[in-house]
Parts: structure tokens; C-alpha cells; sequence
């Protein structure tokens, strides 16, 4: 941004929203003035609003005189406190009050117009060092998840040589290793997500593949290293373009419900877990507007937002749940569409760009907060030869729970002739603002090289800031038959922006971007490396580690404590006080008093204002042989001591090595 000396105002707060959506007077810094007043009045008569503007007082205000929207030269009000202090000779009405070069002149000394907290031009995003994640791997769409209570943890799921891979990152993104899971004879197609608490990380794939595939959940308790406990949502059918969502808000009565949407011979499926993916409902069938791709995303109050590209009504379709998707309401139509399935252009040629509908909602407690954004790409027109084709993206935006829908286009459409823009996926960050990512090829005339842009809204979908270029080289043709795949991805927590896309700027593989947003506040994060011990009771566990990272940049001291522990139990920490980023030990022991059964034990970090928890179970055992044996006839899982899997005789000598 750019200053000046006669910059006397004070810029006091980062402004969030300009316009119908909110009361001004509640972010101006004077009582005395009614902002939305003057917002009304000057707009109506072409002057420009700028966010500074909510910095003026009263006095301010007084200065100009009673002719002085006589000229409505484009300079905004601040603007002409400024001037009119500096030369109070000025003329008092009637237009050439200010000189033809003052809106000049305002370009040159502010950068242009204030909105939203930003200069016109300024995009909020940093685009910083791309990574290859699959290391030369052939891959291709990539989907990705940071974890929600500690962003430095990041899965990441492809379609590799030989099937499925996953990935996972322990430090925000920057480096990547190749889970050694087993996911059985895996396709492709992965989806990611996270439970609310960060434990516990979900992924789908399609699996078990003879002719078709089965749709196959499974999760993993160490942050992505491995993965286990699959769940098969759906079997025997032609089961396609699975993706889960995961309520994370708080506030819904449905918190942590895990939703899964795809297809069996293009009929569109939905069904829901309520017990952290270990088991799922009976898929509920949608009949009558046969589909692909679709996508699930979730308000405030947990309404879901089902949405998916109609093949046979050409339209994208719409149906809404209350209930935790035990029922729908009846489908309805967003938009329409001019193709079909996918449509053919020079650099996606062989497979062709698949009209893949994505979603998300603003939970973020802002002014837009429970609107729902859906983006997808399409033909202009009707289809031809690639050579004749061309894509463009849409972002349709509801604020009124899906009842009605309004339509944006995220770039210039000056360029449509000669630049094809596919493969979108957006999302919502913690501010309210919405970000795109998608295949451009701006950068080739000859339509075959397409660089990923970022592109951002600040004021609820209605514009969109100019794109970023996020990748620094093109990638090169893919002549094969999978070329860029059918989507990419994109997750947001805090300050970090992590898409991910199919990159062949040197071999086809799948790289991610670190990207961070700004203007947002510092905080930290904590883990433990466990969650659960079985002990007996007088017997203490074996110690931990809680480890704390800071976020945006967030270097305090953390102090740590337990919340009530139950009866019969004591602990420590070593250290009490950690300097982030920093480790402690934590240690439990029990006493006769501690009670059979299984036990939640919160610890509690603060910081200020900052608190966060973690909780770890223990399951403590006793030595009344008569209480315990029926649960371990009863193969209670609490009674697999070692961990096998299975409750069996080790695990019986195990319980009676409790017994003195």
C-alpha cells in the first residue's frame, strides 16, 4: 500500500466488509457519524466508497462545506478531508472544486480503493514455495486435508502408479512421506478429511476392484502414517467419484458426522456415519437425474448441502437434509449446464474435462457466515472439437439456506477464445473469504500448457480479486489417456492455503503450494503422541509427550494442567511451563481408588486468553476377576491389551497379570 504525508487518519482495525451486508456504524470509530448515511448518499452519486472513510469524525466531517457533492469527481470522502485541510482556499461548490487529476493523483499516492481491509489489486495471499509430494511418482487426482487443531499436520490421498497412495506432513506441508499402509487391491478416487478433534483422520478410496469397485472408508489414529478399520460403504455395483465431508462446526447438532456422496451406474448416493466412520447407514438412493461428480458441505446448524452435476437434466442439482441426511428434500436445479458429462479442449483432449461440481459453506462467524458457494466448470456453447471449445469456471453463491442462487464468474471472460480454464475447487477460510483454485492456460497460446491460479472474494462471492499465478513453470502436455484427471483440491485452516494439483512440468506427479493468508492471529497448537493406555489399577502409565507448535507465529509461554481427574489418579508434567514450540512428559499413576472402567483424562494448555485441550483414554483395570471376565468373554475391545486386533489368550494372561 501506498502513503502519504497527508495520511493524518488513523488506520485503527483491518476492515471487513463494505456494503448492504453489515452496519457500518458498528465499525466506525465515531458515534457521532452515521456511516451508512454517508455510504448511501455519496455512492448514489458515483463517488467511491473507500474503507477509510470509516475513520472520520464528526469534526472531520464538518470541514466540508454545505456545496461540496456539487463535484463528484471520483476521490473518496477521507480523500477530500485530506485536500480541503491542506488547502482551505479551495472553492466551496459547483463542480471544479477539485482538479480533473485528483482521482490520478489518489492512484498514485494510495494504490487505489480500500475494501474489505484491502487496496484494490492488493490479492491477501502469499504464494510461497511449491512441493512435490509423490517424488516423481506418476499421480493424479489429488486430494488433500490440514489437520483442523494443528495445521502443521497435513494428509494428502492420489491416484499412483499402482493404485491409491496416501501421504502425510508433519510440518505444515513442507516435506512428504508415503504411508506403508496395505489398502488392499485399491483404484483411485481418494477423498480426506479429519474429525473435529484432530485424533482421528478419515479416508475413502475406490477399492477391492474386479470390473468395479467397492466404495471403502477406512481411518487412521497416527496422523496418516497408516491406515486401518476399513468400512466398505458400498459393494458390488459400478460405485464411482466418492467424496466424505465432515460437520466440523461446533454450534451443529450434528458435530462430527461423517458424509460420503458417489455414484453406481450414475445413480447418485449418499450415506452418513455418526461413530467417527465405523460404520455407516444404508446408502440413500436418488433417483430419476442420473450424475457424476457431486460434492457435500455443511452450515452453522449442520443443514447439509448436497450438490451434483446432472447428466440427463444437464444441471446442477441440489437437494438439502435437516435431519443429519436421515431424509432429503426434494431436488432442485442451481443452474444449467451445456454439457453433458465432459467436453473435449486442446490440452484435455484424450479423457476431457469432466464436469465436477464442489461446494463449501461459511462457518466462520462473519457477515456472510452460512452462506454456500458451489463452483464447476463448463463449455461456452455448445459442444464442438477442441480446437472449437472452450471452458470457463462458475461460483454460484446462496444466502438464504439454497433457496435461491446467484451466479459469478471468478476471471475475465475477454479472454475466452484463447484461454481454457478447468478443473476448479474452492473453499471458505476462517475470515469469511472465499478461494479458487483451477487450471489456466493464459500462459500457452497454443492451449496445451496450463498453469494453477488462485483467485479470491472478499465480499461474499459477489466479485473476485485479479488471479494469481500459483505455479512458477507450465506444465507440459499429457498425451496419455488419464492426462489431468477428473479434480484437484484445496484445504484451509488458519493462515494456511494448501491446494493440490496434477503438475507435469518435468514428470506427471502431484504437487502442493504454501500459501498463506494474512491479518490473522497468532495461535498454537497441541498433540499427544497417544490416545489411549490399559493399565492395572495401583499401576502407573508409561509417560507421553504433548508437543506444541506455534501458529502465526505464536512463540509465548504455555502453561499445562489437568481438568478434574478422576478419583484415584495423579499426574505431572515435565515441563509445566513449555516455551512454544516446545515438548513435555506427562505422567499418570492411580491408587486403589481408581476406579474399573474406561477414563477420560483432559489436559488443558493457556496462554493468555488461548486455551486448547487434548484428551487421552485409560482404561483402568481391576483385580475383581468376576467383574471382568464376562466383558472379555464379550470380546470388549478394551480387553485387546496388546493391541492384536483380536481379544484372545495372551490378552487373558494379560488381565490376570493384574492379580497379585
Amino acid at each position: 500500500m501506498k502513503h502519504t504525508l497527508l495520511s493524518t487518519i488513523l488506520f485503527l482495525f483491518p476492515l471487513v466488509l463494505v456494503g448492504q451486508q453489515t452496519d457500518l456504524n458498528q465499525r466506525g470509530i465515531d458515534p457521532k457519524v452515521d456511516y451508512n448515511k454517508l455510504f448511501q448518499k455519496t455512492t448514489t452519486l458515483g463517488i467511491p466508497w473507500d474503507d477509510r472513510n470509516l475513520n472520520i469524525t464528526k469534526d472531520d466531517l464538518d470541514i466540508l462545506p454545505a456545496g461540496e457533492y456539487d463535484d463528484v469527481s471520483k476521490i473518496p470522502v477521507f480523500y477530500r478531508i485530506l485536500f480541503r485541510k491542506e488547502y482551505p482556499n479551495m472553492k466551496t461548490k459547483g463542480k471544479g472544486q477539485y482538479p480533473l487529476s485528483a482521482p490520478e493523483v489518489f492512484e498514485v499516492l494510495y494504490g487505489g480503493l480500500m475494501r474489505d481491509g484491502y487496496v484494490e489489486g492488493e490479492n491477501p495471499i502469499q504464494v510461497n514455495s511449491e512441493v512435490e509430494i509423490t517424488s516423481g511418482r506418476k499421480s493424479a487426482e489429488s486430494a488433500i486435508a490440514i489437520n483442523p487443531v494443528d495445521p502443521n499436520l497435513v494428509i494428502a490421498g492420489v491416484n499412483g502408479p499402482t493404485g491409491q497412495e496416501m501421504y502425510f506432513s508433519q510440518d505444515a506441508g513442507l516435506t512428504w512421506t508415503r504411508s506403508t499402509s496395505n489398502l488392499g487391491n485399491s483404484c483411485c478416487d481418494p477423498t480426506v478429511g479429519w474429525s473435529p478433534d484432530g485424533q482421528i483422520a478419515y479416508m475413502a478410496q475406490l477399492g477391492t476392484c474386479f470390473l468395479v469397485c467397492n466404495i471403502e472408508f477406512f481411518t487412521s489414529t497416527d496422523y496418516g502414517q497408516t491406515w486401518g478399520n476399513k468400512v466398505t460403504v458400498a459393494d458390488g455395483m459400478n460405485n464411482d467419484k466418492e467424496f466424505i465431508h465432515v460437520d466440523l462446526h461446533p454450534t451443529s447438532p450434528y458435530y462430527g458426522n461423517v458424509y460420503i456422496h458417489y455414484h453406481s451406474f450414475n445413480e447418485i448416493k449418499f450415506a452418513h456415519s455418526t461413530d467417527n466412520g465405523q460404520t455407516f447407514s444404508t446408502p440413500i438412493s436418488f433417483s430419476g437425474t442420473r450424475g457424476i461428480g457431486g460434492d457435500i458441505t455443511t452450515d452453522t446448524q449442520g443443514k447439509i448441502y448436497h450438490v451434483w452435476q446432472s447428466m440427463e437434466t444437464k444441471t446442477v442439482r441440489l437437494n438439502l437434509s435437516t435431519d443429519g441426511g436421515q431424509s432429503f428434500s426434494p431436488m432442485t436445479a442451481i443452474s444449467n449446464l451445456n454439457a453433458e458429462f465432459n467436453y473435449f479442449i486442446p490440452c484435455f483432449d484424450n479423457r476431457g474435462v469432466p464436469v465436477i461440481v464442489n461446494t463449501a459453506a461459511d462457518i466462520s462467524g462473519g457477515p456472510f457466515t452460512d452462506y454456500v458457494y458451489v463452483c464447476w466448470n463448463d463449455l461456452q456453447g455448445p459442444e464442438s472439437t477442441p480446437e472449437e471449445n472452450h471452458s470457463s469456471i462458475t461460483v454460484a453463491r446462496s444466502s438464504d439456506g439454497g433457496n435461491t442462487w446467484e451466479l459469478a464468474t471468478p476471471h475475465t471472460m475477454d479472454d475466452i477464445q484463447t484461454v481454457d480454464r478447468f478443473n476448479p475447487w474452492l473453499d471458505v477460510d476462517s475470515q469469511g473469504r472465499v478461494h479458487l483454485v483451477y487450471y489456466s492456460t493464459q500462459n500457452d497460446p497454443a492451449r496445451l500448457k496450463p498453469d494453477l491460479y488462485h483467485t479470491i472474494s472478499l465480499n461474499g462471492g459477489v466479485d473476485w480479486e485479479t488471479p494469481v499465478r500459483v505455479t512458477a513453470v507450465s506444465s507440459n502436455y499429457i498425451a496419455d489417456n488419464f492426462q489431468w484427471g477428473d479434480y484437484n483440491g484445496m484445504s484451509i485452516v488458519g493462515d494456511q492455503v494448501r491446494p493440490i494439483w496434477t503438475d507435469n512440468r518435468a514428470s506427471v506427479s502431484s504437487f502442493t503450494a504454501d500459501m498463506r493468508t494474512d491479518n490473522l492471529p497468532s495461535d498454537f497448537s497441541m498433540r499427544a503422541d497417544t490416545s489411549s493406555f490399559t493399565l492395572c489399577m495401583g499401576a502407573s502409565i508409561e509417560p507421553f509427550t504433548l508437543e506444541l507448535q506455534g501458529i502465526n507465529g505464536f512463540s509465548d509461554s504455555v502453561n499445562l494442567s489437568f481438568a478434574a481427574l478422576p478419583a484415584g489418579f495423579s499426574g505431572q508434567f515435565q515441563p509445566a511451563t513449555i516455551a512454544v514450540p516446545g515438548q513435555s512428559t506427562v505422567s499418570l499413576s492411580t491408587d486403589t481408588n481408581a476406579q474399573e472402567g474406561l477414563h477420560a483424562i483432559t489436559i488443558q494448555a493457556q496462554s493468555g486468553e488461548l486455551i486448547h485441550d487434548v484428551s487421552v483414554e485409560v482404561y483402568v483395570r481391576t483385580q475383581d476377576v468376576t467383574t471382568t471376565s464376562g466383558l472379555w468373554r464379550q470380546q470388549n475391545s478394551y480387553y485387546d491389551f496388546n493391541q492384536s486386533g483380536v481379544v484372545d489368550l495372551l490378552d487373558l494372561i494379560m488381565l490376570f497379570s493384574c492379580y497379585p
